[in-house]
């Protein structure tokens, strides 16, 4: 039975290796779209004529995670939407699980299952979290300040309250930028401590592409996070804590002059960190991943 509550929201780009092990686990018990970052006509053709419950939209070209995120969503006309890296191992029983929770609990604006990265992640960014020790109450929740974007799923109205996620943004902090203000607005954050999903970190990419992915990566990642301190704690503060990095990635770029591997990153690290203090887009896409 298709939920009526529930649409499934997936970025994909060139994630032909995924996707359809991804869809055929949730079968067609919700709407899904998908939106592709590129105009490959012919994966959308095959996807949708496979899936008759899916919609996908071509972008025509590599957009970012959170301007296609935020086409998907504005196509939604459902209560809820699950936000969801196609390299997620969920099935649909788990969604219906996650769906039901939501609605008894009521008071949230995200909530989010177990995986292993959820807390690697939290511990070593903001919230300090040891699973063993937390008490559960009657849903079996945590209390966050924030969620990775692994797996979201979003109450329609709050994040439609604040214009969805951030589109400055093109890879890295857009969940950190929409959870902090949604908690800015006393919406509340959950991790479902009984509810778990399995991530293949970095599933989704094709291998082919992994070098010009990881500087995509190591670019995009010191762009948002000063833009994401800048926007939420000033420039001052930002500057801070971003100008002994501008030193140590010159030094080491230049250090590591033997290793061109090694002082290629730390140089895109310089130029995306330096990019994004100049108060300039965030553009940086290596050729073949336009």
């Amino acid at each position: 039975m298709l939920s009526k509550k529930t649409t499934v929201v997936t970025v994909t780009y060139k994630s032909d290796d995924v996707i359809e092990s991804f869809l055929d686990r949730i079968k067609n018990e919700f709407k899904i779209i998908v939106v592709e970052n590129s105009n490959n006509i012919e994966f959308k053709k095959k996807l949708e004529k496979k899936y008759k419950n899916l919609k996908c939209i071509l972008t025509g070209s590599n957009i970012g995670w959170a301007k296609a995120n935020n086409i998907g969503l504005k196509e939604i006309n459902t209560k809820y939407s699950l936000i969801i890296n196609p390299d997620t191992i969920i099935n649909n029983k788990t969604i219906f699980k996650i769906e039901k929770r939501a609605e008894l609990i009521k008071k949230f604006a995200i909530i989010s299952p177990v995986y292993d990265q959820i807390f690697k992640f939290l511990n070593n960014q903001y919230d300090k979290f040891d699973l063993n020790k937390l008490s559960n109450d009657n849903y079996n929740l945590i209390k966050t300040n924030y969620v990775n974007g692994n797996c979201l799923f979003v109450k329609m109205k709050d994040i439609k309250s604040i214009n969805y996620l951030d589109e400055n943004f093109f890879f890295f902090f857009e969940e950190m930028d929409l959870c902090k203000r949604l908690t800015k607005l006393k919406k509340k954050i959950y991790i479902l401590k009984d509810i778990s999903i399995e991530h293949l970190d970095g599933g989704s990419v094709n291998n082919k592409l992994k070098e010009k992915i990881d500087l995509l990566r190591n670019w995009h990642f010191y762009w948002s996070s000063y833009y994401f301190h800048k926007k939420h704690y000033g420039i001052f503060k930002a500057l801070k804590i971003y100008l002994s990095k501008i030193f140590r990635f010159f030094f080491l770029g230049h250090i590591f002059i033997l290793n061109k591997e090694k002082s290629l990153t730390y140089r895109i690290r310089l130029n995306g960190l330096i990019t994004s203090i100049l108060n300039r887009k965030a553009n940086f896409i290596p050729n073949g991943l336009e």
